[in-house]
């Protein structure tokens, strides 16, 4: 498995990593356990899967978005900023990781949807 930059790792005893450097040519990773790249990953999650462009769209909305307090404005200004990202079919990936941090903000503070989507086609 190919890691980028950024990605989260964990060593056979469970202790946290992530990769600081990735050298192609050897097939190496430099991986950091300690210092403030470590303690960036663990703030936001353990996110793999992104480039580092992406990584840093998503870190940038996070983090914008968890500045503010209230959860119901939280979840309503992370929508907002994914309706703004869909437009741009390049960001498809970062917007499916805002969508399941979305989630995850939702069903930790038991904020329910306020808008039902249904396929009329159906009834």
């Amino acid at each position: 498995m190919t890691r980028a930059i950024g990605d989260s790792v964990f060593n056979r005893f469970g202790q946290p990593g992530v990769v600081s450097q990735r050298d192609s040519l050897k097939g190496t990773v430099t991986i950091e356990t300690k210092g403030p790249q470590i303690d960036d990953v663990q703030k936001r999650g353990y996110i793999n899967g992104l480039s580092e462009g992406e990584r840093m769209r998503f870190n940038s909305v996070v983090d914008r978005v968890r500045t503010i307090e209230d959860p119901v404005k939280r979840v309503m200004e992370l929508q907002r900023l994914i309706d703004g990202i869909k437009t741009d079919p390049t960001q498809a990936t970062v917007v499916k990781y805002l969508e399941s941090e979305l989630a995850h903000t939702m069903i930790s503070y038991k904020i329910k949807p306020r808008e039902y989507v249904t396929d009329d086609t159906i009834l």
